[in-house]
């Protein structure tokens, strides 16, 4: 009986691996899906969606506490902010939208995807969404530039800042990314073809991460399909204004962290925004690149909590 149900057991196991190959090999997109999924899960988050002006903006929320609302990069999504979500949420109430034109927003070809617009959207999904008090918010790269914005347009929205490498800050030397831009007038963030995806994580990450082959085909597939709508939004937000003459008018205290080995926003531009807005705190990080949250998301998380600690009360 028993080495039978032993054999019932492999054969029941064989039979399950099977099919996660079968699914895997025949259809990427959904073991994609399911693994970040499964990411979302660990940190305690579900997707929901809501229409503001009229994009539809799905979002992920999850955890108990007050508001923290977290904004993605440029050619990013909502999921880039899970893996560090999941030290959060037990502290925060954690809302991550895909911003219009990203992820799975709504990205209508000819709308506007400027930075005031999106800024607008931002304030227009905080309403939509009930987000009543003011909100701690949190960004990466151009989701960054969109929450000091907030803060400049809607003071009364933004209780403190979290800006992780964010855009908008001039700094003293010139990126990598920038310079290869002005030189060659290719942007080494867009993806023309599936197989230069690698380049482009070089380029974000310090150390890429390992990504099983059916996610890195599956975003490289992606990335290349919307080359071109990419494009068109860099076009829109790349001449932005520099926040640099604006960082003084900003009165919500703010944690600063930035990658030492950033390639695509050069960690000069932290001096812009410490010079001249004193209630803020600078995480610079050794061996990490522009994504911080998600090469070393423990570590910045636990700097948010204790900044949150000392500037609002609470456990660190």
């Amino acid at each position: 009986m028993i080495p039978s149900l032993t054999r019932f057991g492999y054969i029941s196991a064989a039979c399950v691996l099977l099919f996660v190959l079968g699914v895997m090999i025949l259809a990427p997109a959904t073991a994609t899906r399911f693994a970040l999924q499964v990411e979302r899960l660990m940190a305690g988050l579900e997707q929901h969606s809501v229409e503001v002006d009229g994009f539809e903006m799905p979002y992920l929320a999850g955890g108990e506490g007050p508001t923290l609302l977290l904004l993605h990069g440029f050619t990013a999504n909502k999921d880039n902010f899970s893996r560090v979500a999941k030290h959060l949420t037990r502290d925060f109430h954690v809302v991550i939208p895909d911003l219009p034109g990203f992820g799975e927003a709504s990205a209508p070809q000819g709308a506007d995807y400027g930075l005031d617009a999106q800024v607008a959207r931002v304030a227009g999904f905080v309403e939509a969404v009930s987000i009543e008090e003011a909100a701690h918010v949190g960004g990466n790269s151009m989701g960054g530039y969109i929450a000091a914005s907030l803060a400049l347009a809607h003071p009364d929205k933004v209780a403190s800042l979290w800006l992780l490498a964010p855009a908008g800050l001039a700094g003293e030397q010139t990126s990598e990314m920038r310079r290869e831009l002005a030189e060659t007038g290719r942007n080494p963030l867009l993806v023309q073809r599936a197989e230069n995806y690698a380049d482009v994580l070089e380029m974000v990450f310090h150390e890429p991460p390992f990504l099983p082959w059916f996610v890195r085909d599956t975003l490289a597939g992606r990335a290349a399909e919307r080359f071109d709508h990419y494009t068109r939004i860099f076009e829109q937000i790349y001449d932005a204004p520099a926040l640099n003459e604006r960082v003084a008018e900003i009165q919500a205290p703010t944690l600063l962290v930035w990658g030492a080995e950033d390639r695509v926003l050069h960690p000069s531009g932290a001096k812009a925004w410490m010079e001249q807005h004193p209630d803020s705190e600078l995480q610079m990080l050794a061996e990490i690149g522009h994504l911080p949250m998600m090469e070393a998301p423990e570590t910045v998380a636990k700097a948010l909590l204790s900044f949150h600690a000392e500037r609002f009360g609470g456990d660190d």
